[in-house]
């Protein structure tokens, strides 16, 4: 399935959370660790919290918002504007997601390589339970691995096997390895060189003719440079409204469905990954679910934010998400396998949040910073301070 690019939070968290779970692990054992309990698999139900047509449940948008003046807004270019770096940024990331990897075996191993490798850890002549892995990719200078272990590996070279003798940690969490010096026998399989492809009209024509409708390089470039501005003024707008409406107290009742999807998101992730949920929380030094639920409340509750002021709006202008915006949304002729993952109502709420940024930007324009309203009325209170200031210190000289 093609990837959906929605404003979801559990998504964002999940790529957070994922790093996190790698990062965690460097003091475990010299290698990453791996539970052996099979993670729960979990259904993600993204119409919690949400009418058919994507508004928000038994709330009433007026009651909680009043919307600032969203015509006619002045926007500064410097905010909106895309620089050629910044498309370069998003093409070197596209290029990166088509990488191919090679296995080098003539040439000894050096500072950054990723390398495949076997081992066997043993204290005093016997293994322990943590310290055995076939096929483990490791980063040389990582840091994942514990004390010196990976500095050992390098100037070696695939075909090699080598021991490496590292000491735990005094405060190591393993208590029956904390101290003690360790001995892994160590197989070094292979040097692992990443590919990445070059930016050609050949390889934009065969990876994203069918998927994105450019051929050429050329026509990549615009495409990119014109997502990425069409995000900068979503991202524009929507701090925009955020920032100058007025909220009423959102109850708790509203907010804590989205808290909930958040939750179940990031347990269907770490079980897509192979990650236990407890021990992820574990790892996180969090206490419990509940715990996180509090941590999270706050993001959960800004989206429900932005949901207010998009149902508000919509409901002003009559704008109601279709079919057809959902498919415009998605860049597909076919909604179907979206709708069976993400539900109907899902697709709705951020079909319609687009439609309230589109509706928005018809009757908004670029202007240069300094002549945009709140520009202008920051340099007359500056300049007015400033006056203010010399007549001060004028009266206070003639005294």
């Amino acid at each position: 399935m093609k990837k959906l690019v929605l404003m979801v939070m559990a998504g964002v968290m999940g790529a957070a959370l994922l790093a996190g779970c790698g990062s965690s692990k460097k003091d475990e054992t010299a290698a990453e660790a791996t539970t052996e309990s099979v993670p729960e698999q979990i259904t993600v139900d993204y119409s919690t919290g949400l009418n058919e047509d994507g508004t928000l449940a038994n709330v009433n948008a007026a009651d909680y918002v009043t919307v600032c003046q969203y015509t006619n807004l002045e926007i500064p270019r410097d905010q909106v504007e895309v620089t050629k770096d910044e498309v370069q940024e998003q093409i070197d990331s596209l290029l990166s997601s088509h990488t191919t990897e090679n296995e080098i075996t003539d040439r000894k191993i050096k500072d950054g390589d990723l390398v495949n490798i076997d081992y066997e850890g043993t204290i005093d002549g016997t293994a322990f339970d943590g310290g055995t892995a076939q096929g483990q990719r490791l980063t040389i200078g990582s840091g994942t691995f514990i004390d010196n272990f990976e500095e050992q590996l390098v100037g070696k070279k695939p075909g090699e096997e080598v021991d490496v003798t590292v000491t735990f940690p005094e405060d190591y969490a393993q208590a029956d390895l904390a101290g003690k010096e360790a001995v892994f026998k160590v197989k070094i399989n292979s040097i692992i060189e990443t590919v990445t492809p070059e930016l050609t009209d050949e390889f934009v024509k065969e990876n994203y003719e069918t998927s994105q409708g450019v051929a050429t390089v050329k026509e990549l470039k615009k495409k990119t440079k014109t997502q990425l501005q069409d995000s900068k003024y979503t991202n524009y707008l929507w701090n925009y409204l955020l920032e100058n409406s007025t909220f009423k107290e959102i109850p708790a009742d509203v907010v804590n469905p989205f808290v909930d999807v958040y939750i179940d998101s990031m347990k269907s992730q770490l079980a897509m990954y192979g990650y236990n949920f407890e021990d992820y929380l574990k790892s996180q030094n969090i206490d419990g679910e509940d715990a996180l639920k509090e941590k999270y409340y706050s993001t959960a509750e800004e989206s429900v934010k932005v949901y207010l002021i998009a149902d508000a709006i919509a409901k002003e202008q009559d704008l109601k998400a279709t079919d057809e915006d959902i498919k415009t949304m998605l860049q597909v002729d076919n909604i179907d396998e979206y709708v069976e993952q993400y539900t109907k109502a899902y697709l709705n709420r951020y079909a319609l949040n687009e439609l309230v940024i589109k509706k928005i930007r018809e009757t908004s324009r670029e202007v240069e910073p300094a002549t945009t309203e709140a520009a202008q009325t920051s340099e007359t209170e500056a300049a007015t301070e400033e006056a203010d200031t010399e007549a001060e210190e004028t009266q206070s000289e003639e005294e």
